[in-house]
């Protein structure tokens, strides 16, 4: 019975599928990317969500406070190539990445809110 899963995956693999419908649901929105908003993700995004997941939210805060996330998101707004995104979507992340920075001073709840706000704008950039 193994046998017989394992040579039909591979018949799949070797041969493809090429039903339309298939093709069509695997198809995807394209992902949007460029360079400033990569940045962001790796550098500054990382800094303040990794924090947050292994609950030190002080660590986080001091994150969103440091002058990496401030100029990564200053470099955002100010990113000639959107890689396919909408002005008024970068714009609203823009708004959305500021205000964490400036709850980073605030309560606790204040802030986690501010970051969940940040990445639903940051998923509408990418076309999430």
């Amino acid at each position: 019975m193994k046998y017989c899963l394992g040579l039909c995956l591979s018949l799949l693999v070797l041969t493809g599928c090429n039903n339309e419908s298939v093709k069509e649901m695997s198809k995807g929105a394209p992902v949007v990317s460029f360079n400033e908003l990569s940045d962001f993700e790796n550098d500054a995004l990382m800094a303040v969500s990794y924090p947050l997941e292994m609950g030190d939210v002080n660590a986080a805060k001091e994150a969103a406070k440091s002058e990496t996330f401030t100029s990564q998101v200053d470099a955002i707004a100010s990113a000639s190539e959107l890689g396919g995104a909408s002005q008024s979507n970068v714009d609203a992340f823009v708004a959305a990445a500021k205000d964490v920075a400036a709850k980073a001073d605030g309560s606790d709840d204040e802030f986690k809110a501010a970051v969940e706000k940040m990445n639903a704008a940051l998923k509408t950039v990418k076309g999430g």
